[in-house]
């Protein structure tokens, strides 16, 4: 079992549990669940296949994690991009091929 699934199957115990809480904010198991599987298939109909890598350089937060939950829930390769040590992490080689979402301000 994924970690998709694994969320999709707490959310049937407990949708009113408290998923992530980050800062002053929190969601639920049922939001991040709906939150996930609505971005899981907006990427896959952005023309992303099961197996691509997706890129993420965002900071911590409820939305960099229901991206990461919408990976895995389309079969997606998460490839974290560090922001505060981008130099120190892998080499540019190591994402060729992957698409970039970032967050916008």
């Amino acid at each position: 079992m994924g970690l998709g699934e694994l969320l999709d199957a707490a959310t049937i115990r407990d949708p009113a549990s408290i998923a992530i809480i980050c800062g002053n904010a929190a969601i639920t198991r049922a939001e991040l669940q709906r939150a996930s599987s609505a971005l899981a298939d907006w990427l896959l109909t952005s023309g992303l296949k099961p197996g691509s890598r997706v890129a993420i350089h965002w900071c911590n937060s409820i939305e960099v994690v229901t991206l990461y939950f919408a990976c895995f829930k389309a079969g997606l390769i998460a490839v974290p991009i560090n922001l505060y040590g981008a130099r120190r992490s892998r080499p540019a080689s190591f994402f060729a091929g992957a698409t970039v979402y970032r967050k916008r301000s």
